[in-house]
């Protein structure tokens, strides 16, 4: 994960400079910081000093040195995203049903 690779320069980072440093959509790197801080006790690589279930801007992230596994290569389980909301499961069925009338033309 090349949001690992952010922590051979720095001890700890904020989330908001994650952000700029990877590029990745905000969405797509709470999922992974979330994965990899907040994840199953014995998989947590990442330390994190915020408040509650959600990630903010402020949110800072540190390397757990306390971390160690058997295994030469561990498998981190991703947090699924969350369900569409209303107005975004319309549009998506919107297009859907858009390609498949065009799809049926031809």
């Amino acid at each position: 994960m090349c949001v690992l690779l952010r922590f051979n320069n720095k001890a700890k980072i904020t989330f908001e400079e994650l952000a700029a440093e990877t590029q990745i959509p905000d969405k797509e790197l709470k999922r992974s910081l979330l994965s990899l801080a907040m994840g199953k006790p014995t998989q947590r690589i990442l330390c994190r000093k915020g408040h509650g279930r959600e990630i903010e801007n402020s949110d800072e992230f540190w390397v757990n040195d306390a971390f160690t596994s058997k295994l030469t290569r561990i498998k981190i389980q991703m947090v699924s995203g969350r369900a569409e909301a209303e107005p975004e499961r319309k549009e998506t069925r919107s297009r859907v049903s858009h390609y498949l009338f065009l799809y049926s033309y031809f």
